[in-house]
């Protein structure tokens, strides 16, 4: 391998080329994963962090400046980026926010952070599926839904005041 000339930056030099190169790697997350323009500010100050931390592990016998820069912010990015799939929820598949406030019957109005709270073998994303798609039925089909918890499909059949079509 040939060795490259050490040419060492002056800290302004460094500063503008880092924040050049993790404007850059943090905009390109925008879309992917998750991440929207409000996370950019956040993904730049974890970027920068990283760099900052790792800096005094520059050798200049070993590659340039930008090439350290340039590998130091995408190994970040990479942990950001599995982090952010190491989530619990899905990001592509949850729209709505645990903070808003769902109406349920015997229970009333709780957040829906709330409903996640369940017996240890339940999925509580389930729960949270089920919650949401409950609090859009008519009042009548809620309390069919309700007494399906307790009852079996046909006991409840019998006493239901709809068609077994629209059950």
């Amino acid at each position: 391998m040939g060795k490259h000339t050490p040419h060492k930056l002056t800290e302004p030099e460094l500063f503008s080329l880092t924040e050049k190169i993790i404007r850059r790697q943090a905009w390109m997350l925008i879309g992917l994963f998750g991440f929207t323009e409000h996370d950019v500010p956040d993904i730049q100050q974890e970027l920068f962090l990283e760099f900052y931390k790792r800096k005094e592990n520059f050798d200049p016998e070993k590659s340039k400046e930008i090439t350290f820069i340039a590998r130091v912010v995408e190994s970040k990015v990479i942990d950001l980026i599995n982090q952010r799939q190491a989530e619990c929820r899905d990001w592509r598949k949850c729209r709505d926010s645990l903070n808003q406030t769902v109406t349920l019957p015997d229970i009333g109005v709780i957040e829906k952070i709330e409903t996640l709270e369940c017996e240890q073998n339940c999925d509580p994303l389930l729960i949270l599926d089920v919650t949401l798609i409950l609090e859009r039925l008519s009042p009548d089909l809620r309390e069919i839904c309700q007494v399906l918890k307790c009852y079996g499909r046909n006991e409840v059949l019998d006493d239901c005041p709809v068609s077994r079509s629209v059950f």
